[in-house]
């Protein structure tokens, strides 16, 4: 009895887009307009993306990811990108939020820290 294997072939198969996946990533991170980006660092495996690196924003953390999510073949994205330089109050605000609750407002530049308040957040109430 003769058994052919098929495991080889996808193996080659995946190691192809892989390596189709990867060009595709690094150009799309090369070619963005914000500089940060096209330091980043991505490898793939089996289809799956993973970004790494450092940041000054969440904003640009997620451009990396939509920059590569929508690539041919890509599985997933593992956006390992570290932030840093963000501002305490944005990045406990932005940490704290739920995915059911309404985006926070951040203040303007020049208000206080403290003036950042949800927008659904309740009138205080006084006694």
């Amino acid at each position: 009895m003769i058994v052919i294997s098929r495991q080889p072939t996808e193996d080659l198969a995946n190691a192809r887009y892989d390596r189709e996946i990867h060009q595709a990533a690094t150009t799309a991170l090369a070619d963005s307009k914000y500089l940060p980006l096209r330091r980043l660092i991505c490898t793939v495996s089996g289809g799956v993306v993973e970004i790494s690196g450092t940041v000054s924003s969440f904003y640009l953390k997620q451009l990396a990811q939509a920059a590569v999510l929508h690539l041919h073949k890509v599985e997933n994205v593992r956006n390992l990108v570290q932030v840093c330089g963000e501002s305490p109050v944005l990045v406990a605000t932005t940490c704290a939020a739920s995915s059911n609750d309404p985006p926070a407002r951040v203040a303007p530049a020049g208000d206080s820290p403290t003036s950042a308040a949800p927008t659904h957040a309740a009138p205080a109430k006084t006694s």
